[in-house]
């Protein structure tokens, strides 16, 4: 797949930016955001997201790429502060979350808030993967 395309994917839909900047705006135009240390940058950190089946959970991966592989490598780099924000599925409101972090024997647990349509996820450390399950009611 070229750069900067998108296709549909099943249920889903699958993209790919070179670019940190272009991928950025790419989210930016969905009303997605991912920070980091309350900077603009999204370097080197991943989200994907998926929707159950019965639409009433949203599952956010967080992974952190600045992490050396093979024999002997070096320290992970954590990323710190990470706040993610997207638009609620329309007619649904948050009821609840869980973070789950498997690679941290005693993940903090983050914090995720809702205000009008947007849902805010803010995760103080990310190791290497981080999953957020938020789940949602229907606005009555």
């Amino acid at each position: 797949m070229a750069d900067g395309v998108s296709r549909d994917a099943g249920k889903g839909r699958l993209v790919r930016h070179e670019s940190e900047k272009d991928f950025a705006a790419f989210l930016g135009a969905l009303g997605a955001r991912v920070t980091r240390d309350g900077t603009n940058s999204c370097d080197d950190i991943r989200m994907a997201t998926y929707r159950s089946t019965d639409r009433r959970r949203l599952i956010v991966h967080l992974v952190n790429y600045r992490v050396p592989l093979g024999v002997d490598a070096p320290p992970v780099e954590e990323a710190r502060d990470v706040c993610v924000r997207l638009p609620l599925p329309a007619g649904q409101h948050l009821a609840g979350f869980r973070v789950l972090a498997p690679d941290q024997s005693t993940p903090d647990a983050g914090h995720v808030s809702a205000e009008g349509a947007e849902v805010t996820i803010r995760i103080p450390l990310l190791r290497i993967y981080t999953v957020v399950e938020l789940t949602m009611d229907t606005v009555p």
